[in-house]
């Protein structure tokens, strides 16, 4: 009777086993899933901040492969002095539930690309109830910030007395400013579209 009692709690216990991992596998996929829908680059971590998951997007941001990345602390993906503070925040917010940037607004950081790379970045970190679980969304703001140089060059370009012009690779004028229409007598639709040699 014992060895029929032992034998029954050891397929009880290997059937539940069995039950926690397909329920582990079935969690995993559904949060892949959920990740890899998503344009914006982001990553789950565990508590001790080791990735678990990365969308698609996180991987060609930081140019890794998911055999790289998971299992790896989030602090790869950043320059090693936010990586420092980021453990900091961590362990503040678990210890207290309070922190400010978990689950607070965004926070600017330098990221860092395979390579070595530096890219300035938006992260937004958010916790699981249980504190057990981390997500990280990033913005590139490398594109931005070049737009916004490209715009203070274009309003610096529009309020200057010199005269400026762009021109693509076949010479062709794409963007004059006043300066340069009042120097050469045109006007701006008369030398856009034209050679540079027109002047």
């Amino acid at each position: 009777l014992a060895a029929f009692t032992f034998d029954q709690r050891r397929r009880a216990l290997h059937q539940d086993t069995d039950g926690m991992r397909r329920e582990l596998v079935s969690r995993k996929a559904q949060m892949t899933f959920a990740m890899d829908t998503s344009s914006s680059p982001a990553c789950i971590a565990d508590d001790r901040m080791n990735i678990v998951c990365a969308n698609s997007a996180a991987l060609m941001m930081f140019d890794y492969t998911e055999q790289e990345l998971v299992g790896q602390h989030m602090g790869i993906l950043m320059m090693p002095s936010i990586a420092k503070k980021l453990d900091e925040f961590v362990k503040e917010f678990r210890q207290t539930g309070v922190s400010s940037i978990i689950g607070g607004d965004a926070w600017e950081v330098q990221g860092r690309r395979s390579g070595g790379h530096a890219l300035d970045l938006l992260l937004t970190l958010n916790s699981s109830p249980d504190r057990m679980l981390f997500s990280a969304s990033f913005c590139d703001l490398s594109v931005k910030n070049e737009d916004q140089q490209r715009q203070r060059n274009m309003d610096l370009a529009l309020n200057t007395t010199l005269s400026i012009a762009m021109f693509k690779s076949d010479l062709r004028f794409t963007y004059v400013n006043e300066a340069m229409c009042s120097t050469f007598g045109y006007t701006e639709d008369e030398l856009v579209g034209q050679h540079i040699g027109m002047c």
